[in-house]
């Protein structure tokens, strides 16, 4: 797939807060896994729009969280 997937859901406020942290330090990592065990509804199932803004990202950890597709363009980022 060379389109993106965004979130057909507004993200958590976890989910928002991290990557508002991410934006506004500059970080270069951005966790947005989740426990083995969390319930579903804590889980994503599409990247959220807001990372692929993120320009400095070099590291993206997205386990356990319920995504069905991530595009191939993620990999690709100018």
């Amino acid at each position: 797939m060379v389109g993106r997937i965004f979130s057909r859901r507004a993200p958590s406020e976890r989910v928002q807060e991290r990557i508002r942290e991410v934006r506004e330090k500059g970080l270069k990592i951005l966790d947005l896994s989740v426990e083995l065990f969390a319930p579903d509804s804590e889980r994503l199932t599409d990247i959220p729009a807001e990372v692929f803004e993120l320009v400095q990202l070099e590291s993206l950890n997205l386990s356990y969280n319920q995504l069905s597709q991530v595009p191939e363009s993620i990999t690709s980022r100018t």
